[in-house]
């Protein structure tokens, strides 16, 4: 895994991106089950503010960790109330949670995750 991933700049790049995001919490699922903790993939959305973290190369502090989890679960709750069907599908509420993360440490603003996460919204299957 490379250090730092720069920001996609195009459709296709955000599709890899979150693809590569998205393996990388997978990673952890037999971390957690050696530590006697079950995480399943529906609940891989929880470490999408770290892998937004490590993807930009950005200390993962508690202020960092702070802002992008606050950004991401503030965003999923409100979505989730408005538009629960959205988020139902594993990949999905991980690529929510990974876009909105971004707006915790001022990398996107609201209005780029909503167009990006309708994106992956169209291309679910590119991501499988």
């Amino acid at each position: 895994m490379r250090d730092h991933v720069p920001v996609a700049t195009n459709d296709e790049a955000w599709l890899d991106e979150i693809k590569l995001a998205y393996l990388e919490a997978q990673k952890t699922i037999p971390f957690a089950r050696a530590l006697k903790s079950d995480i399943t993939e529906a609940e891989l959305f929880y470490m999408a503010p770290i892998v937004c973290l490590k993807f930009r190369a950005i200390e993962n502090s508690s202020i960092n960790r702070i802002k992008t989890t606050d950004a991401a679960l503030t965003a999923y709750i409100a979505n989730e109330k408005t538009n629960p069907g959205d988020l139902s599908h594993p990949m999905m509420a991980f690529s929510f949670c990974y876009l909105f993360a971004h707006t915790g440490i001022e990398i996107l603003q609201v209005e780029q995750c909503q167009t990006l996460f309708c994106l992956v919204k169209n291309n679910l299957d590119k991501l499988k």
